[in-house]
């Protein structure tokens, strides 16, 4: 007998109509198909991990199951027959990765009846609005008749660290990541995340991680959030929901074709980002590889690695090009992010002065690999070479910008930042720049000059740390400097004379202080510092915020958390690092713990967590969130 019946109340499928289920991604409508006598599944239930029975939610069609990135989906279906064995049927698992939805896309994971199967964040729907993408399909196929029936899986996968402090730190096989997890504002300790879900090779040397916005990031989040990792084997994006891994992903697949670096497997040493801007439009990432700078704009005019920037265009006076001079430049840039056609600053060590790279879009496309010099008579007194001072082989040892304070609104935000250089004389003493510089290279926003006290001369620096005018640095046998700059000014009007020196700045009474904290960090068996890093965690911005300020990574705004790692050698490699949290008080220029409320507790807060690898790098990976924080007021200490 033949007759008409509704498909989501039978569930059942013929072959050659198995097309038709997966017609529309969308579609909840009604088929009709004919029912077949010989059916003799009369109850399907299906089982989760836990061992619990799992429903579908009135009048819907699907089983919601939820699973966490790492873990195996585990689905353990109970079939009740009217005469047959389940040894008549044949089973097949089929699984839909985000976004396929057509018959021929899916896959088939497994011809046993109970699946068993690791899960990654592309097998899940990717949003609650799609609630008709289907994940897994479960197939049970009479032998005897091939009549076959569907039952249909909507699997919602998460991380159980997809937000949170991200620390990339030494293990004993390698690197891998530990993370302070955030769970609807609390916090766990998750380690050794990479392990579990990767498919990496994780006994490489770790550099360095990095988030930032990037248009150009392929199919790793459709928030164009993009996660690296810097290893000395490979530099790649992570897919930012839970971390898993694609060759498409690696830095190598967004090269220029025409680019000398096309074919080749880019392995940065290091990379600096910034953005987007206040336009809201870039984000500017440096790649450092075999000694040269390339440079990356994820803008509407999309700019890859292409050739490296530090070359110096010479023109004659025609303004024709007569040459180009690549030079040997520093491990360092600092960024102005100030406004849509900020510049990057580089130092180029062959001639021993600073230089700038600019960022706003060039006539000739071309123009934007090369830098540019930056006012000859600011460099020389940037380089401590004007009268009185005579001394034009100092090393550059470290340069950064400070981005040193922030103010958010509904539509826009706004940043006034300093750039600071650290120099060392062949002396071996240290003298340091406080500089701005304007959107075409020239350092006519102020400056201020600056030697260090003769304690720190010819000490290794290993760490220098920069919160507004307060200056740390960390020697090598792991003696920690505090120095507080107030009587250094970069405004309109510039310092000529270099402070420090036989001035009184740094006597009782003058306008510089330091001391000796390292006991506020090294302590209980951790006695070597390897990390010291402010992540800005107030970095998202709303989605529907015209400006798309989906990450401001702006390390060191008035907004954000200091973390120090420290490591004790007498423990286990691999779980002898600290993560300790703080934020810095602007009242008593200080740093503070910064206490973070613990998951699984009613009350508990620290800001210590150990356990941790020896910390490389760390960085704070966020969910899109509105700003509410007040620049007028410091971040409140919790």
């Amino acid at each position: 007998m033949e007759k008409i019946f509704n498909l989501f109340n039978k569930s059942v499928l013929l072959l050659g109509t198995f097309l038709l289920l997966f017609s529309c991604n969308e579609d909840k409508g009604n088929y009709d198909y004919q029912e077949i006598n010989d059916l003799n599944i009369a109850e399907f239930k299906v089982k989760n991990a836990g061992g619990d029975y799992i429903t579908k939610g009135e009048n819907e069609t699907f089983y919601d199951v939820t699973v966490e990135a790492g873990d195996n989906l585990i689905l353990t279906p109970e079939l009740a027959f009217i005469s047959d064995e389940e040894a008549d049927y044949s089973f097949k698992w089929y699984g839909y990765q985000r976004g396929k939805t057509k018959p021929e896309e899916g896959l088939v994971v497994s011809e046993e009846k109970d699946l068993i199967y690791p899960m990654t964040q592309e097998w899940g729907v990717e949003t609650t609005a799609q609630s008709g993408v289907y994940s897994f399909a479960f197939e049970a196929s009479n032998n005897k008749t091939e009549v076959k029936r569907i039952w249909m899986f909507r699997i919602s996968v998460h991380s159980r660290a997809k937000y949170g402090y991200v620390a990339l730190c030494k293990k004993e096989y390698g690197f891998d990541v530990d993370i302070i997890a955030k769970n609807e504002l609390k916090y766990h300790l998750v380690t050794n995340l990479f392990s579990s879900i990767k498919n990496l090779d994780l006994s490489a040397e770790p550099y360095g991680i990095e988030t930032l916005w990037d248009i150009t990031a392929p199919e790793v989040g459709r928030d164009n959030y993009a996660f690296y990792v810097l290893t000395d084997k490979i530099t790649t994006r992570l897919a930012p929901g839970d971390y898993s891994y694609d060759e498409k992903y690696s830095i190598s697949s967004i090269i220029e074709p025409w680019s000398p670096l096309a074919n080749q497997n880019v392995v940065a040493k290091k990379i600096v980002a910034r953005g987007p801007n206040a336009a809201g439009a870039q984000t500017r990432a440096y790649f450092l590889y075999n000694d040269d700078w390339y440079f990356q704009n994820t803008s509407s005019s999309w700019y890859y690695l292409d050739q490296p920037v530090n070359r110096m265009v010479v023109y004659n006076d025609e303004g024709q090009i007569t040459e180009i001079k690549h030079y040997k430049p520093a491990p360092f840039v600092a960024i102005n992010v100030n406004n849509a056609n900020g510049i990057g600053v580089l130092f180029n060590e062959t001639d021993k002065k600073f230089v700038c790279h600019k960022l706003s879009k060039p006539g000739n496309r071309y123009e934007i690999f090369y830098t540019q010099d930056i006012n000859a008579e600011f460099n020389d007194k940037m380089m401590f070479t004007d009268a009185g001072v005579s001394d034009p082989h100092a090393k550059l040892v470290y340069l950064a910008d400070d981005i040193r304070s922030r103010t958010y609104s509904s539509t826009s935000h706004s940043v006034v930042q300093d750039n600071f250089a650290i120099f060392q004389g062949p002396q071996g003493d240290y003298r340091g720049v406080l500089f701005r510089t304007d959107n075409n290279g020239v350092i006519d926003a102020g400056f201020s000059r600056f030697y260090f006290p003769s304690m720190l001369t010819n000490k290794n620096i290993k760490i220098w740390f920069k919160r507004a005018l307060t200056l740390y640095c960390v020697t090598d046998d792991n003696t920690i400097y505090k120095f507080k700059l107030q009587g250094l000014t970069v405004g309109s009007k510039n310092q000529l004379v270099p402070q420090g020196k036989d001035d009184g700045f740094w006597d009782a009474g003058g306008k510089g202080t330091y001391e000796d904290v390292t006991s506020q960090f090294v302590k209980d068996g951790y006695t070597t510092v390897t990390c010291m890093k402010s992540v800005d965690d107030h970095n998202l911005g709303s989605w529907d915020n015209p400006y798309s300020m989906k990450i401001q990574q702006s390390r060191g705004s008035k907004y954000g958390t200091v973390i120090v790692g420290t490591m004790n050698p007498n423990l286990p490699k691999g779980k002898n690092g600290k993560m300790e949290f703080f934020q810095y008080n602007y009242t008593e220029n200080t740093l503070v713990p910064r206490l973070l409320p613990l998951a699984g507790t009613e009350n508990e807060k620290s800001n210590v967590f150990t356990g941790v690898g020896e910390i490389i790098d760390v960085v704070y990976k966020g969910g899109l969130i509105s700003p509410t924080v007040n620049d007028s007021q410091p971040d409140p200490l919790i």
